[in-house]
């Protein structure tokens, strides 16, 4: 049980970084 709950972790974690990602890329677009 341990091992699928560090992998859902995991998973958060990565969609957490690709949605902070997003919204840097729009900032930079904003910028310009």
């Amino acid at each position: 049980f341990k091992s699928l709950g560090n992998r859902v972790e995991e998973e958060e974690e990565e969609e957490e970084e690709e949605e902070e990602e997003e919204e840097e890329e729009e900032e930079e677009e904003g910028c310009v």
